[in-house]
C-alpha cells in the first residue's frame, strides 16, 4: 500500500474532545493493569500515546486503501494499538506512519489481529506487524537507561530511584563523588544524576575530573543550588544540565528524554567508505574536549582557537555539522572578546564559555558507526 491523502480526522470523527479520548486511554490501561498487576511492557506494550498519527487501512473486501489520522495507545517489538472512529475487520492490511525520537518517520507495515468497540464509535485497532521493531526506536518509555544516582542524601536517592525505575530505568547510587568516578569509569552510564554539595567529593569536582578522564556521557546537575552564577558553575565545570531538587516526575521524564533523544549523528553515516574517518573524529573528541576545557582554563586564547579550528574542519569534512556549526561560534566569539574565566564575583558565564560549553556539549553527542 502507498500512502495517500488524510480521509478524515478521529476527533472529528467520532466527535471527542483529546480530554475525553484520554479518559478512555486511562481506563483501558487500568482494566488491562488490573487483569495483569505486573505487566511486561516489552510484549503487551509500551504507552505510546500519539495524537494524529496517519494509518492507511484496507479492509479484505476493498480494493483501494483508505487513510486517517488516529490516536494511538501503545507500542510493542510485535504491536501498535490505536482508537478508530469504526469497526475494522481482521486482516485489514495496514501502514502506520511513526515518527522516531530523531525526528525520522518510518512506515511500519502489518495486518489488523483484533478490533474491539469500546464506547460508542470509538474502537481500539491492534496491528500485528509483518517485521519485528525496535519500541526504543519511538518511545522513550521503551529505552533502559541506566542512571547513577550520586547524593550523600539516602532520601534523595530513595526518591530518585522510585521515579526512574517507574520510567523502565535501572539505577545504581553512589554517596559522594569519589565513588561515582570509580563506578562511572568502569561502567558507562546512559546518565549520571550529580547533587553538587556533598562530603569527600563534590559533584562539581566529581565532573571535571571525569571529564578529565575523557567520560562522554550525560551529567546532570541534581542539586537544590538554583542561583544563576552556581548553574554557570556547573556547566562550565562539564554538567549537561541542571535540574533542581525537588524534581518531579515529569522532570525526570525531560531528562532520561535528553539522554536518549540529544544525539549527532554524521549526515554521512549513510556511506560506508567514510565510516572509518567518521569513527577515528568521534574517537579523538574526548582529547578535543579535554583540550578545549584547560583552554578556557588557563586563558590560553591561542589553543582554544586552534581546538575549535580542528573542530570545524574535521566536523564538517566527515558530516557533523552541528559540531562545525559550534566551532565556528566558539572561533568568532575568542575572536571578539579574548578567552577567560568569568570573574568569581560574577554571576554570568563569557560570551566565549557559553559558547564552549555547547561545543562540548555537541561534542559528547557523537556517536560513531559500526
Amino acid at each position: 500500500m502507498i500512502l495517500g491523502d488524510v480521509d478524515s480526522n478521529l476527533a472529528a470523527r467520532i466527535r471527542m474532545s483529546d480530554a475525553s479520548l484520554y479518559k478512555i486511554l486511562d481506563q483501558l490501561d487500568l482494566q488491562e493493569r488490573s487483569s495483569d498487576p505486573s505487566p511486561d511492557p516489552s510484549s503487551t506494550g509500551y504507552p505510546f500515546r500519539r495524537r494524529g498519527v496517519l494509518v492507511q487501512l484496507r479492509q479484505p473486501s476493498a480494493t483501494t486503501p483508505s487513510t486517517y489520522l488516529v490516536f494511538t495507545r501503545s507500542l510493542s517489538a510485535t504491536e501498535l494499538s490505536f482508537l478508530h472512529g469504526s469497526f475494522v475487520h481482521n486482516n485489514s492490511q495496514c501502514v502506520a506512519l511513526l515518527e522516531a525520537l530523531n525526528g525520522a518517520t518510518h512506515a511500519m507495515a502489518g495486518r489488523v489481529s483484533r478490533c474491539t468497540h469500546i464506547d460508542g464509535m470509538v474502537h481500539e485497532v491492534r496491528v500485528q506487524f509483518h517485521d519485528n521493531i525496535d519500541p526504543q526506536i519511538f518511545c522513550p518509555e521503551a529505552v533502559r537507561h541506566s542512571v547513577l544516582v550520586v547524593d550523600d542524601d539516602p532520601m534523595m536517592i530513595a526518591l530518585a530511584r522510585h521515579y526512574l525505575e517507574e520510567l523502565n530505568a535501572t539505577v545504581d547510587e553512589a554517596p559522594n563523588g569519589k565513588v561515582a568516578i570509580e563506578k562511572a569509569l568502569i561502567h558507562p552510564y546512559d546518565l549520571i544524576l550529580m547533587d553538587i554539595d556533598m562530603p569527600v567529593c563534590d559533584g562539581v569536582t566529581a565532573t571535571k575530573e571525569l571529564r578529565h578522564k575523557s567520560y562522554a556521557g550525560l551529567i546532570v546537575a541534581y542539586t537544590s543550588m538554583n542561583a544563576p552564577d552556581e548553574r554557570a558553575r556547573c556547566l562550565g565545570a562539564g554538567l549537561d544540565i541542571h535540574v533542581p531538587k525537588p524534581c518531579s516526575a515529569k522532570d525526570f521524564v525531560a531528562v532520561l528524554r535528553a539522554s536518549h533523544a540529544e544525539i549527532v549523528r554524521s549526515s554521512l553515516s549513510g556511506d560506508p567508505t567514510m565510516h572509518e574517518l567518521i569513527n577515528a573524529f568521534v574517537a579523538s573528541l574526548p582529547d578535543r574536549v579535554i583540550a578545549l576545557q584547560q583552554a578556557l582554563e588557563t586563558s590560553d586564547g591561542a589553543g582554544l582557537i586552534s581546538t575549535a579550528t580542528a573542530l570545524r574542519e574535521g566536523g564538517a569534512s566527515v558530516g557533523f555539522s552541528p559540531i562545525a556549526e559550534a566551532a565556528r561560534a566558539v572561533e568568532g566569539a575568542a575572536a571578539k572578546q579574548g578567552i577567560g574565566p568569568s570573574p568569581t564575583n560574577g554571576p554570568a558565564a563569557t560570551e566565549v564559555e557559553i559558547k564552549a560549553t555547547e561545543l562540548v556539549r555537541q561534542c559528547r553527542m557523537a556517536p560513531g558507526v559500526r
